[in-house]
């Protein structure tokens, strides 16, 4: 080059940046207390903010810069519009990634804690009650009226057992256990939740879960389904971009859509 002549500086790009970190490599049961889906959404997580706010391992050795950094973090994705569970998955991942933050490693971020507490307060409340049961049996009939009525069992067995919407939509026929005939105590249906034949943990990374239908008529309703599949065949056909579009027009329909309406009861 010469001599005057303006130097063009590389481009970092994120990627680049965050390879300033040393990357820690778990063993296998360090990796197994979170799932692979889990472990993705930290790796991203985490990078962006290495990238975001230039960290490296001298900064991340010093717990009062690590924290200050932090609450950096919270602070713009909060004036972005952001809610504070980006702040919660961020200072989980930190917390993998960097053990000695964990709650028995010995350097503490208690600012990012506060910090945290902060921005939930400032958010506008999102959560609702659920539904009164009339209010989602009204759903599912009209759920039957679009011509949807396996939708409509899908629904009212996920409010009835308080299942997660991906875990109901899951089910295969063997899951749905058949009562004890003549038990007056314990004559309801059963669901069998994450069973270890297939090997797929709930969210909490549990298996062989089980849960009773509450409402007899429900059982009755599940038992006259399943007897039209096979052991193996899954419950529902439809997945769940489809049923929630259903859902929502149900909602919409009884003038329900200004009350946060979601499939997760």
């Amino acid at each position: 080059l010469r001599r005057g002549a303006p130097q063009l500086r590389p481009v970092v790009h994120s990627s680049e940046r965050a390879s300033k970190v040393t990357v820690v490599e778990k063993g296998v049961t360090e990796r197994a207390q979170v799932g692979p889906k889990v472990q993705y959404q930290y790796k991203h997580v985490f990078d962006e903010w290495i990238a975001e706010e230039a960290m490296t391992d001298a900064k991340l050795a010093d717990a009062s810069k690590t924290d200050q950094c932090l609450v950096q973090f919270f602070d713009k994705c909060y004036l972005s519009g952001q809610g504070p569970s980006t702040g919660t998955k961020l200072l989980s991942a930190s917390q993998y990634h960097r053990p000695e933050y964990s709650k028995w490693g010995t350097l503490r971020t208690p600012r990012a804690s506060q910090s945290l507490k902060g921005w939930s307060k400032l958010m506008p409340g999102k959560t609702k009650k659920p539904w009164p049961w009339v209010v989602c049996a009204r759903i599912a009939v009209l759920m039957c009226w679009m011509g949807f009525p396996d939708m409509a069992r899908y629904w009212i067995l996920m409010v009835d057992i308080l299942g997660r919407p991906t875990e109901t939509l899951r089910l295969r026929c063997r899951q749905v256990i058949p009562p004890i005939r003549g038990n007056v105590q314990f004559g309801r249906v059963a669901i069998h939740l994450h069973p270890d034949y297939y090997g797929i943990r709930s969210k909490t990374a549990e298996l062989d879960d089980s849960v009773l239908i509450d409402r007899p008529e429900i059982g009755r309703i599940m038992e006259e389904w399943c007897s039209r599949l096979g052991l193996g065949e899954r419950l529902w056909s439809f997945t769940l971009s489809e049923v929630r579009a259903v859902y929502l027009k149900a909602c919409k329909y009884l003038k329900l859509e200004h009350y946060n309406p979601t499939l997760y009861q």
